[in-house]
């Protein structure tokens, strides 16, 4: 699946001690390595994401390095990556 990062999400805030944990807690699972399929490193972060090419417009959180939640380029994850939703009145709120 093509993702894209979204930009000057730094202000948005949830319930959550973290981005990553909003993703753990919505999946039910602990954060292992990113998920952009040209990466081994550890997630550190929970990237705020747009899936590109889908006419879904929803904003997500996936589990990702740093590195690679700086990228401003359009990647690829697992197409049967968790998609945590990133609207918090249907999640944490």
């Amino acid at each position: 699946m093509l993702v894209k990062n979204l930009n000057y999400t730094g202000t948005k805030s949830c319930k959550c001690a973290s981005w990553l944990e909003h993703w753990e807690k919505a999946s039910g699972t602990k954060a292992g390595k990113c998920v952009s399929e040209k990466c081994n490193q550890k997630a550190t972060r929970g990237g705020h994401i747009i899936r590109v090419g889908s006419e879904d417009r929803n904003h997500y959180i996936i589990p990702i390095c740093a590195s690679c939640n700086a990228l401003e380029s359009v990647y690829m994850i697992p197409d049967n990556s968790f998609l945590g939703s990133a609207n918090v009145s249907k999640t944490c709120a």
